[in-house]
C-alpha cells in the first residue's frame, strides 16, 4: 500500500478530476468544536506536565496536586517559553524560563520578582475530561456537552477496553460517514439489507442516525448477521462535533447490544489518528465480570472484522461525493450536518500559519 499513510491523494489528479472542497467536511486544517483524545490518563501522574499537539495548536497539559487534569495554551505570554518545560505547583504551573506562574484558568498568579506587568496577561484554558482511561480536551473552557457515550448507555456505569491507536488512511469524516454508508455494508462487508434511516438532533454539535433494515443477503455474512441481529439489522450511529462517533449495534443475541466508540485527532498529513474503545455496561460480581469480558471480546471480534474489510477500501482514498444515488441519502445528510458544525478558535491559527 505505497503512499497509503499520507494525504498525497488530495493533491493528485486535480487537472483531470477536480476536487470539490467544503467549509468543514474532510477539509484539512479545520478543527471543529468537539472532544479530542490526547493520551492515556495513566501517562500523566499528579504533579506531571507534558505537551500535546492538535495540528498547529500546542497545549501544556498537567495534573495538579489535587489530581485534576488541566490544559492551557502552551506559550508563556512573557517571552514565549513552552510551559510544558516548567513545573507544577499545586493547581498552578510555573514557567521554566522566568518563573512566571499561571493558575488553572490561565490567569497570572505571580512573578518571582514581585513586579507585575502593566496589563495582566492570561492564557486560554480549555475544558478537560477523563473518560475511557483517556484525557480529552475541548477547544473552549465551557463545552456544551461532556465526552460522549454511545446511544443506550446514558447514565450507566461503564466498562471499556481501549483496543488501540490507528492512523486512518483517510480524513476522520470519511470514517464517520462509512458508519452510515448503507451501500458499503454489502459492497465491502457482504451484508445486504433494505435500509431506512432517521436523524435525531441531540443539541449543539450532536446527532443520532438511527438505521434499520431487513436482512436480504443469504450468503455466509448474511447468515452470521442473522445470528447476531435476527432478521432486522438495527443500530444507532452517534456523532459528536465531527471528532467522536459511536455505533450501538442492537443485537438480539444473548450478549445483548454491542458498542464501539472512537475519537479522532487530525494529523498534519490531513489524515487522522483514531483511538478506538469498546464499551459496555459495568457488571457486578465474578460472573458479571466474566460476562463483561466475554461481551467486550465479542465486540472486539466484530470491530476487527469490520476493520479488516474497510482497510482494503480506504488506502489512497480522496473522498469525493459525486454522482450520488438515492441510496446515498444517508451520507449526503451526514455531509450537510458536518458542514453546519461550529469551527473552533484553533482553526484561525492553522489557516493563518498555512498562508505564511
Amino acid at each position: 500500500m505505497s503512499g497509503a499513510k499520507d494525504g498525497r491523494s488530495r493533491r493528485q489528479n486535480l487537472a483531470t478530476q477536480p476536487l470539490k472542497t467544503f467549509r468543514v467536511f474532510t477539509r484539512p486544517g479545520v478543527l471543529t468544536e468537539g472532544w479530542y483524545p490526547l493520551f492515556p490518563s495513566r501517562e500523566l501522574k499528579a504533579g506531571e506536565l507534558r505537551s500535546a499537539e492538535i495540528l498547529s495548536q500546542r497545549l501544556a497539559v498537567y495534573r495538579g496536586a489535587d489530581g485534576v487534569v488541566r490544559a492551557l495554551d502552551a506559550f508563556c505570554p512573557h517571552m514565549g517559553a513552552d510551559l510544558a518545560n516548567g513545573s507544577v505547583e499545586g493547581a498552578a504551573v510555573r514557567c521554566a524560563l522566568h518563573g512566571w506562574r499561571f493558575g488553572p484558568t490561565g490567569c497570572l498568579d505571580s512573578t518571582p520578582c514581585g513586579v507585575r506587568p502593566a496589563s495582566e496577561p492570561a492564557l486560554a484554558s480549555y475544558a478537560v475530561e477523563e473518560r475511557y482511561g483517556f484525557v480529552w480536551v475541548f477547544p473552549s473552557a465551557r463545552p456544551p456537552y461532556s465526552v460522549p457515550v454511545p446511544a443506550g448507555l446514558e447514565g450507566t456505569e461503564l466498562a471499556w477496553r481501549h483496543v488501540g491507536s490507528f492512523d486512518l488512511y483517510a480524513h476522520q469524516h470519511v470514517l464517520m460517514a462509512s458508519g452510515i454508508d448503507l451501500q458499503h455494508f454489502f459492497s465491502v462487508h457482504g451484508v445486504a439489507a433494505d435500509f431506512g434511516f432517521s436523524v435525531e438532533p441531540l443539541g449543539p454539535g450532536r446527532a443520532d442516525w438511527r438505521v434499520e433494515g431487513e436482512l436480504t443477503e443469504t450468503g455466509l455474512m448474511g447468515a452470521a448477521a442473522r445470528v447476531a441481529w435476527g432478521e432486522r439489522l438495527r443500530y444507532v450511529a452517534r456523532f459528536s462535533g465531527g471528532t467522536v462517533a459511536s455505533l450501538s449495534y442492537l443485537a438480539k443475541a444473548p450478549w445483548g447490544p454491542m458498542y464501539v466508540l472512537w475519537g479522532c485527532t487530525p494529523l498534519e498529513t490531513g489524515l487522522s489518528r483514531v483511538q478506538v474503545f469498546l464499551v459496555c455496561p459495568r457488571a457486578q460480581g465474578a460472573l458479571g465480570a466474566f460476562r463483561e469480558a466475554a461481551r467486550l471480546a465479542l465486540t472486539q471480534l466484530l470491530f476487527l472484522v469490520l476493520k479488516r474489510d474497510d482497510v482494503k477500501a480506504f488506502p489512497n482514498i480522496r473522498f469525493q461525493p459525486g454522482h450520488l444515488l438515492r441510496a446515498d441519502a444517508c451520507v449526503a445528510r451526514f455531509i450537510q450536518w458536518v458542514e453546519d458544525l461550529p469551527v473552533s478558535r484553533w482553526t484561525a491559527g492553522v489557516e493563518e500559519n498555512a498562508r505564511t
